[in-house]
């Protein structure tokens, strides 16, 4: 009887073992066939958003900041076959790692123009390496399915697009805070075990360096958070008896290493050129060469918040991630679900938190808050997200469904429309060159046309959105010291430039003779725009120009330029700026006000006579 019942007690357990098994092998099952689906699914979702970032990528730039320095910089780097210090524009002082492979494209290609756009197609590609990384991220501590949540939403927010078709400098920035953020993971998980991870504390730095060599805000949003980070993560090891203290300075010392060999090159530029290897930065502290107080104020009050109201960071906040025209809602949405679902059972959820609100923080309280200063913040966002996005799966895959779907369709048909950029996928390259060219730069194009078969160049006087030229000019940004003020004017720093006298006749024509102006190009329209915002030197006026017309050194503004606005259309604050500093800019025709925006000025021979 006892060996009876053994033996039942025995097939019992065998037959328990048996369902435990199909039950174990029926979730194996499930979950690949989950796996295969979001691959599926993914793809499905993921190949409209790249074919459309690829074709948008492939089009001329519209953008103001794109064609004064980021293409801007690089073509005169092309044009005159070296990389050096451009006093008139201080932003290709900053560090170029983005712009070097708009340059690498220009000198593959050997054109200036079409190398830009294979230049800003192959920026495009850091998109879909970024949502690679978030992957990878979400990976290492949920599942591949999350990690392809993770990545579905990055690639499907409209930010992601738009700085995939604009040669921006932060989709190569949100590229190296995901892979710093990445190195950070494998370099802390790898405290706890021997030998001590120093070769991944130099790959961290060297992320971070390029972080930094993309634009200096990567210095606050990447290279001293993840420091931060490193450093707590040991001190921890420490306490836990993982490590030993002294480690903590060979692991610093790698990830400062990496750091200086990837942006070390950058500083050491600035400084022989400079003597301040973060130019124009920290002016008041280091210095800098072609650079004085009044231009670092100027500077600062353009890149610096003009406030800190704790009222006003919470209005942000809700503008980041609610309001924001090219923002996705799946970020916020799945974000928080990641959040407070990780927070107390996840660390890595905790940490990637903390994160996100540095970025958040550090944009409001050291930026200028313009949007696509926080954009960097989207791959971090984007990982929370997919953390939750996997947290409602697990739960209710038709309500995961029922919220990422419309968004998803919604954000494809948004980023498709003119609201995200230029998007005439199909037309032909040479005719997008035209109609981009006079969407952005019309005077230019005028100019393009007069100086066809012509030899000098032009003076640019209020524009610097001068890359569809296509003859030599000579310009200064807002920012630079005024080109036409230091040629024109008796230069005296200790008085307001403009009460700055004019130079003799004969030394204005002399500069004019050595750079062989043909035109004087005035953009009335940017100076009102700098004047009401940036400020800009009083020194350039419509009476400077009449003087020099008395000189005998310009001839009457071209009258085949027809570039008027009607006064109208003009603000409040444009209006009262034009009535008090250039009344003489307001003309009526045909019963209407207008204001003239441009004018091109003839430079006359030296041995033209006028008579008054």
């Amino acid at each position: 009887m006892m060996h009876a019942r053994s033996l039942g007690g025995f097939s019992a357990w065998i037959s328990r073992m048996k369902a435990w098994v199909l039950l174990q092998n029926h979730k194996l099952s499930q979950k690949t066939l989950s796996l295969n689906s979001i691959r599926v699914w993914g793809t499905i979702v993921i190949v409209p958003f790249l074919i459309a970032i690829f074709l948008g990528a492939m089009l001329p730039s519209v953008d103001f900041d794109v064609k004064e320095y980021h293409f801007g910089g690089p073509k005169e780097f092309y044009q005159s076959g070296s990389i050096h210090m451009l006093p008139h524009n201080v932003y290709t002082s900053f560090p170029f790692l983005t712009e070097m492979l708009t340059l690498t494209g220009m000198v593959l290609y050997g054109n200036w123009y079409w190398g830009a756009v294979a230049g800003k197609t192959i920026l495009a590609g850091f998109a879909p390496l970024t949502a690679l990384l978030v992957y990878t991220i979400i990976r290492r501590s949920a599942t591949p399915t999350a990690g392809w949540l993770g990545a579905m939403i990055y690639l499907t927010v409209p930010w992601t697009y738009r700085i995939s078709i604009i040669a921006y400098t932060e989709g190569g920035l949100c590229l190296y805070v995901a892979a710093t953020l990445l190195a950070t993971m494998v370099a802390i998980s790898l405290l706890k075990k021997k030998p001590t991870p120093n070769r991944w504390f130099l790959v961290t730095g060297l992320l971070a360096g390029s972080a930094i060599s993309c634009k200096y805000p990567g210095l606050i949003s990447v290279t001293l958070p993840i420091s931060l980070f490193l450093l707590g993560a040991y001190v921890l090891a420490v306490k836990a008896d993982k490590r030993k203290f002294s480690e903590i300075l060979s692991g610093a010392g790698a990830f400062v290493l990496g750091t200086v060999i990837t942006f070390g090159p950058w500083m050491a530029k600035n400084t022989a050129e400079t003597g301040n290897p973060v130019y124009p930065l920290l002016y008041s502290v280091i210095g800098g060469a072609d650079w004085d107080d009044a231009m670092n104020v100027k500077w600062k009050a353009a890149h610096s918040p003009d406030h800190h109201k704790i009222t006003h960071f919470f209005t942000s906040v809700v503008d980041v991630f609610a309001v924001n025209d090219w923002q996705s809602p799946l970020i916020l949405g799945f974000g928080l679900i990641g959040i407070l679902a990780g927070l107390k059972s996840s660390p890595k959820v905790r940490w990637v938190s903390l994160y996100l609100l540095w970025l958040l923080v550090s944009w409001w309280v050291l930026t200028h808050r313009i949007d696509r200063f926080w954009v960097p913040l989207l791959p971090v966002g984007a990982c929370l997200a997919g953390w939750g996005a996997w947290w409602l799966m697990q739960r209710t895959r038709i309500g995961l469904i029922a919220l990422l779907a419309p968004a998803m369709l919604f954000n494809l048909a948004f980023i498709t429309l003119e609201l995200c950029g230029y998007n005439a996928y199909v037309i032909d390259l040479n005719a997008a060159r035209k109609i981009t060219a006079n969407i952005t730069s019309p005077e230019v194009v005028f100019l393009n046309e007069l100086m066809k078969n012509r030899e000098g160049s032009i003076l640019s006087v209020g524009e610097a959105e001068l890359f569809d030229a296509t003859f030599p000019y000579r310009y200064n940004t807002v920012f630079d010291r005024s080109l036409f003020a230091e040629w024109m004017g008796i230069v005296d720093r200790k008085i307001p430039e403009g009460e700055w006298k004019n130079k003799p006749a004969e030394d204005i024509r002399k500069i004019f003779a050595e750079n062989k102006f043909s035109y004087v190009l005035v953009n009335w329209q940017e100076i009102l725009r700098y004047r009401t915002s940036y400020k800009y030197t009083d020194f350039v006026t419509p009476e400077r120009f009449q003087t020099l017309q008395e000189m005998g050194i310009l001839g009457d503004a071209l009258p085949n330029t027809p570039f008027y606005q009607p006064y109208k259309s003009l603000s409040d604050s444009q209006r009262k700026e034009i009535e008090r500093w250039a009344p003489s800019l307001i003309v009526e025709i045909d019963g209407e006000r207008y204001f003239v925006t441009t004018q091109v000025f003839p430079v006359l021979p030296e041995d033209w006579s006028i008579s008054r």
